[in-house]
């Protein structure tokens, strides 16, 4: 499949979600503090229509984690494909997903 039909066919299946039930349902993973992965891929897969995805996400509190999805170190650089994306939903220190609290 190529990014193409990966970026189109994803942006079908979010076209049939019911919002108002991926609403509540963020809502619950914000109350039990699970994250949502954003990664990479996003951009290089063309998976631009899942901004709305995200903004609901920090809307209902779910807290994003910054994933590199590397599988390689070569990978890893890639990280900084997704600042404009970040700057563009307004995600800060506070929205990012941490598995346990910082003690400085």
């Amino acid at each position: 499949m190529s990014k193409d039909e990966m970026a189109e066919f994803s942006k079908r299946m979010m076209e049939k979600l019911n919002w108002k039930e991926l609403a509540e349902t963020l809502e619950i993973a914000a109350q039990r503090g699970i994250g949502i992965e954003l990664s990479p891929r996003f951009i290089k897969y063309k998976q631009n229509h899942l901004m709305d995805f995200y903004a609901l996400c920090l809307e209902k509190g779910v807290k994003i984690l910054i994933g590199s999805n590397s599988h390689s170190l070569k990978e890893l650089d890639s990280l900084e494909l997704l600042d404009p994306i970040l700057e563009q939903l307004g995600i800060g220190e506070e929205n990012l997903w941490h598995p346990y609290e910082w003690e400085w």
